[in-house]
């Protein structure tokens, strides 16, 4: 028998074979073995008998329990008894969890991966660890790029997977247009109060730098699948080898109804999250604003679309607004909150009893629920609405119905990125996303994955939904690397449903899965440990890892990248340390010419500079002036993981001397220093570090 209490073990062994006298000698170390196991372990194992019999109770009460209310409702419910009696079970296994997850610890018996089960009383809480010591590059010669484009839940994983098991000779980027990625089902807790924008947003620039990755702040515009390369606003291209998309869904009002220019302003899209995150902010500012008024008219909210997360959405505005206003000494009455949407069946994707629940709730909360109205067009009312200088806007709908509002909340299915289809030759599906096997691959490019709302499995097709992102991150991670080494990739098969806790924003939760419909007030509680669970995993809880790998080992990637990857690692301890230790004249003459291909060099040399880039020698030479020149040198070690921004430092902080002393510049040398590697990996971190040196910060 095994004992476990907070990381300390007992064994006791009860031998039974033994001859009896042995055994008789034996008793007295065993029963105080014991009693010792008893004592450690008595407090837990107490708790852990505790919350079980108050589960069991629970599960006994809720036998009757069934598809439409109870089991002895219809032939129906007597037919989905034993599957909504098995999906509570796993439920209330969960909440067990839950339950035992004592002294705030957060990651106990949550299976994941190999995680213990929850039915095992000495289950040892576990706690979060600090910042590792992995990387997505160890030290090593860079043999191959993998960049990460967006990171969306997917992503995040990824880079955890990446940072806690480093792949040598691998350089992992990661590209973002936002450091700080939202947790999609905290939103609504968020929207309600229960979190702050901290507590449900993950810190990028913090997990990239325990997963060992560059992060680079940009935005991508497209995709050369050719060449390898993803395109970036405002800076170069960044090659690639292995390429992942995890962007997200794009915002589709535009698309789906005409938006007046006047009205724009009340209207909000939930997509892109971080986007709605900084907005909501704006909006309880302008709500705020409309009730300092006591005879101003109500404040007037609507949300467009009928699912899940539009329904979720709005009790969280309701609850939090109301709650805001009676603050602030007004009623309820200074408040109305709309549902529109164009399907004549609330939630339709989930079951009879969870539409009736929300039906039953937004009734009580008297959120009006417009079905089977498509918004079609978005007008300015004309100065009407809320205060604050801005005034309401007018949803017209296809059956001429007019909704007013002050803040219109679009949370529709929502849309594939526009660039993919202008900017990349990726095979999309009918609605615009990138189309994806089933292991993550895109179907018409090798070497380039997608997953989440980005992607379209198209042998598993599925709602855009996080859970779903969530799920593909392990297998994503595994046929990343498994691409890398050059294995076979493993197919991946989402489930076909997924344990849906929906939120009430008063405290109150409705569980949904298949026919399962459960609706209490310990539901919020579960669903607030799941969503801090998942989080604390890539903030908080990142573990704290071992030194890296010994970066002289060879590198597995290096034999799948062939031949050239082994010679040149091969020579990598032998090469000459003065003119070898140079950057080849073929790999400095194809950076140069692609800084003025691509326009980062001047058309027209400065008046002084006789032999320049043009004409590249030996040497560089400068006529001599009747004016005093100015010399000066700066030398900086890299601080910055992307070479395109810390060209630009370099650049900048060299030239301030001249600046200071009022001297303009007329010509510059630059010395640069770049790992020793292949000669594509070479020229590409050499072209991005001098085409930030030629573009300052700004310019």
């Amino acid at each position: 028998c095994l004992v476990r209490h907070r990381g300390a073990a007992v064994y006791i062994y009860g031998p039974m074979l033994l001859v009896r006298p042995t055994l008789d000698a034996a008793w007295p170390a065993i029963a105080a073995l014991g009693a010792v196991g008893a004592i450690v372990a008595g407090p837990r194992l107490a708790r852990w008998a505790a919350v079980r019999l108050q589960l069991l109770f629970v599960h006994i009460s809720l036998l009757r329990l069934s598809e439409g209310g109870s089991v002895f409702s219809s032939w129906r419910g007597v037919a989905a008894w034993p599957l909504v009696q098995y999906e509570l079970f796993k439920l209330l296994s969960l909440e067990a969890s839950h339950r035992l997850d004592s002294f705030g610890h957060v990651d106990t018996g949550v299976k994941r991966g190999g995680g213990r089960r929850w039915w095992w009383p000495f289950a040892a809480a576990g706690g979060g660890g600090g910042m590792g010591g992995g990387g997505g590059m160890s030290g090593g010669m860079v043999i191959k790029d993998l960049v990460l484009v967006g990171g969306g839940h997917s992503h995040v994983h990824v880079l955890k997977m990446f940072g806690m098991q480093p792949q040598p000779g691998v350089q992992l980027t990661l590209i973002t247009r936002d450091v700080d990625t939202p947790y999609s089902g905290m939103l609504p807790g968020y929207v309600a109060g229960a979190y702050s924008r901290r507590e449900c947003h993950i810190d990028l620039a913090r997990l990239a730098a325990f997963a060992g990755a560059r992060l680079i702040h940009a935005e991508a515009t497209g995709v050369d699948t050719r060449a390898r390369l993803v395109h970036l606003a405002g800076r170069p291209s960044l090659p690639y080898d292995v390429l992942s998309i995890n962007t997200g869904s794009a915002p589709r009002p535009l698309r789906e109804a005409a938006v007046a220019r006047s009205a724009d302003a009340c209207v909000t899209p939930v997509k892109p999250i971080d986007g709605f995150c900084a907005r909501w902010d704006a909006i309880l500012a302008r709500t705020f604003s409309a009730a300092a008024n006591a005879a101003a008219p109500p404040v007037r909210v609507v949300v467009v679309g009928g699912g899940a997360g539009g329904v979720e959405l709005a009790l969280a505005m309701e609850a939090r607004l109301r709650r805001e206003l009676r603050s602030r000494g007004r009623d309820a009455s200074a408040l109305r909150v709309s549902l529109v949407s164009r399907s004549r069946r609330l939630m339709p994707q989930h079951s009879e009893g969870v539409r009736a629940a929300f039906e039953r709730i937004l009734a009580e909360r008297r959120v009006e629920a417009l079905l089977g109205e498509e918004v079609v067009a978005i007008e300015s009312e004309g100065g009407g609405g809320g205060e604050g200088g801005e005034g309401g806007a007018l949803l017209r709908c296809a059956s001429g119905r007019e909704v007013p509002c002050d803040e219109a909340i679009w949370c529709t299915q929502g849309g594939a990125p526009p660039w993919l289809a202008s900017g990349t030759p990726l095979q999309l599906d009918e609605r615009g996303f990138v189309a994806v096997g089933e292991t993550l691959e895109s179907v018409s490019a090798a070497a380039v994955f997608a997953a989440g709302d980005v992607a379209a499995v198209l042998k598993h097709p599925r709602p855009k939904a996080g859970v779903f992102a969530v799920r593909q991150g392990p297998p994503l991670a595994t046929n990343l690397r498994r691409k890398l080494l050059g294995k076979p990739l493993l197919p991946f098969t989402p489930q076909d449903r997924f344990l849906g806790i929906i939120g009430t924003g008063d405290g109150g939760a409705v569980a949904s899965k298949g026919p399962l419909c459960l609706e209490a007030a310990w539901l919020w509680g579960l669903k607030d440990w799941i969503d801090r669970t998942w989080m604390a995993a890539y903030t908080s809880g990142l573990p704290q890892m071992d030194a890296a790998p010994d970066a002289s080992a060879v590198p597995e990637v290096a034999a799948a990248a062939g031949d050239e990857a082994l010679r040149t690692l091969s020579h990598a301890s032998m090469r000459c340390g003065g003119c070898g230790a140079k950057v080849g004249a073929t790999v400095l003459s194809r950076v140069m010419a692609r800084l003025r291909a691509e326009g980062h060099l001047p058309e027209a040399r400065h008046h002084t500079v006789l032999v320049g880039l043009e004409a590249p020698d030996d040497c560089a030479v400068l006529a001599p002036s009747s004016m005093p020149s100015v010399h000066s040198v700066d030398f900086f070690r890299s601080f910055l993981p992307d070479p395109f921004v810390f060209g630009q430092v370099a650049a900048n902080h060299a030239l301030s001397d001249c600046h200071a002393m009022g001297a303009p510049p007329a010509g510059a040398l630059a010395v640069a220093v770049v790992p020793y590697g292949l000669e594509a990996k070479v020229e590409a971190t050499l072209f991005q570090m001098m085409a930030g040196a030629r573009r300052p910060p700004g310019g």
